[in-house]
């Protein structure tokens, strides 16, 4: 397996506790990224805030790594487009606020195969988080939600939003402040952002594309993930990985299979640093190495 560069962080990561079964708990993948050599990683989880448990996992296991954590917007969990619940996390250190996932519309319309969740009781989630453009309004919640991250520092990802929406909410959030956002896996086959939407997206200020390993293990080629990379530009992408499920390889070893496979497709080193290493710090708001 390829070795990866010194410095990477990787933007997606879940861990346990969880409700589902995790590869690894918060102190043993805070360890294997350590000891790979990483710099820092984001530990989400779709039914509670991470804040407090990567705080616990840098300071008992990673004193000098860049361990964070955050909060998913969703309806069952955080109480949907809660600005309490933000400000709350973010207090506690929050560094990423994701848009609805588990309880998006675009969730439940697709809610089979590898994207269908359940909660503890097997219910499934049926409480919808729609954004609309009638939401596009400072004085609303998402409005408060948006100047609270711009006032922190934090950076907003966009979850598993309506990729109809994607656009006008992004520069919503732009407009509103918020200097960094993450467009989570926008290759996605359940969201599958258009090229030309991303290529809009790529001319605003401080947006970057999180593109996830998880996707080639879902039906994405590499020479597509590649494709989108070329046209959209290195210099706008972060490469993650969204694993941590119980069936799959670690999420050490998935980034150095993502990093080998995309340069297979004649990635270039260079960009390969650039989208595992300096990037990802950028979008997290971290001093460059």
């Amino acid at each position: 397996m390829r070795d990866l560069p010194p410095g990477v962080i990787d933007t997606h990561v879940h861990s346990s506790p969880d409700v589902v079964p995790r590869l690894l708990d918060d102190h043993a993948l805070a360890a294997a990224a350590r000891d790979a050599g990483y710099r820092g990683l984001v530990i989400k989880s779709h039914v509670e805030g991470t804040a407090s448990r990567a705080k616990l996992a840098k300071d008992r296991v990673w004193p000098e790594g860049d361990v964070f954590g955050g909060l998913v917007l969703n309806r069952h969990s955080a109480g949907g487009l809660n600005p309490v619940a933000v400000s709350t996390a973010l207090a506690l250190g929050a560094r990423v606020i994701w848009l609805p996932t588990l309880s998006s519309v675009v969730q439940r319309r697709q809610a089979t195969g590898p994207v269908r969740h359940t909660l503890p009781n097997n219910a499934e989630v049926t409480a919808e988080v729609e954004i609309g453009h009638e939401q596009l309004d400072e004085a609303g919640a998402l409005g408060v939600i948006f100047a609270e991250i711009a006032r922190s520092g934090a950076t907003l990802a966009t979850g598993h939003l309506d990729p109809a929406m994607l656009l006008p909410v992004v520069r919503f959030a732009v407009r509103c402040g918020v200097a960094r956002v993450l467009v989570t896996h926008p290759e996605a086959p359940f969201l599958d952002i258009p090229t030309s939407d991303q290529l809009a997206l790529a001319e605003l200020p401080g947006v970057w594309f999180e593109r996830c390993y998880l996707s080639s293990l879902t039906g994405v080629p590499m020479a597509a993930i590649a494709d989108q990379i070329r046209v959209v530009g290195a210099s706008r992408t972060v490469l993650a990985t969204d694993l941590g499920q119980a069936r799959n390889v670690s999420p050490i070893e998935g980034m150095a299979a993502f990093v080998q496979g995309l340069s297979g497709e004649g990635i270039p080193d260079d960009d390969l640093e650039l989208m595992t290493v300096h990037n990802p710090a950028a979008a997290l708001g971290l001093d460059p190495l």
